[in-house]
């Protein structure tokens, strides 16, 4: 799954080297990019790490016109701090699984 992901964020503890926030993302770098598993760990929560990795992979994503993501209906007030939008006029989710 890493290999094939265009760009990967962290964020370590120091401490203990334990990984406790993670976010991804595939894109062409220009026209679209899927921002995926904006991950914090449960006891690191409430301490703004969500949007330490939001705010790195917009950074990081300045230049790509559609930034899209899924996300539970109780998430989608953090993301539109942001600008994200849940209402897209018609359009829909699709999945296929194998």
């Amino acid at each position: 799954m890493l290999a094939g992901t265009d760009l990967v964020l962290a964020l370590i503890d120091r401490g203990t080297d334990r990984l406790v926030g993670f976010t991804r993302a595939l894109t062409d770098w220009r026209y679209r990019a899927y921002l995926y598993d904006v991950i914090v760990a449960p006891d690191w929560r409430g301490h703004g790490l969500g949007r330490v990795l939001v705010d790195a992979a917009l950074a990081r994503l300045e230049g790509v016109e559609t930034i899209e993501l899924s996300c539970q209906p109780d998430m989608i007030s953090f993301y539109r701090r942001w600008g994200f939008e849940h209402e897209l006029g018609g359009s829909l989710l699709m999945r296929l699984r194998r």
